[in-house]
């Protein structure tokens, strides 16, 4: 897991094929980014942009974690906590679909508050529940990168 400001994207460039292009898509998001799906190479990169004007707690609900896709969480605007754990310590409670490339899992979570112009890598090791708690008023812009591997 990587997690550090969009201010420090050019750290991150070269670590995948994808990360520079996708890295210029999240930091040139601002609040008003309309919703939606932003399509970088078509089965292998996007982004999609989505507003969260009120969010459930998510204490207690199971992460989720993939194999074939790189997610990157970015917070255009607001604030939340993350939940994430390693995925080897945690137990498997709906095993893995590769249809939708997820599975889900429970466990101890670990707690990250997220601001707005942090982001949040995870690889298939790290489980993760974004959004677990919206702790800004008003509505949370935040973007989800999907990467292939």
């Amino acid at each position: 897991m990587i997690t550090d400001s969009i201010k420090n994207k050019a750290l991150y460039e070269g670590v995948h094929k994808y990360f520079k292009e996708v890295l210029e898509v999240l930091s040139s998001l601002t609040p008003d980014s309309p919703a939606g799906k932003i399509v970088i190479d078509e089965g292998n990169a996007w982004v999609n942009v989505s507003k969260i004007e009120e969010s459930a707690d998510k204490t207690g609900k199971d992460f989720e974690a993939h194999r074939d896709f790189i997610d990157i969480h970015y917070l255009v605007s607001g604030s939340e906590i993350f939940g994430y754990a390693y995925l080897g310590d945690l137990e498997v409670t709906v095993e893995f679909d590769p249809a939708r490339d997820c599975l889900f899992a429970k466990g101890h979570v670990n707690e990250l508050k997220l601001s707005s112009g942090e982001f949040i890598v995870t690889y298939p090791e790290d489980a993760h529940l974004p959004a677990m708690k919206k702790l800004s008023e008003g509505t949370t812009t935040r973007a989800i990168a999907k990467i292939r591997m």
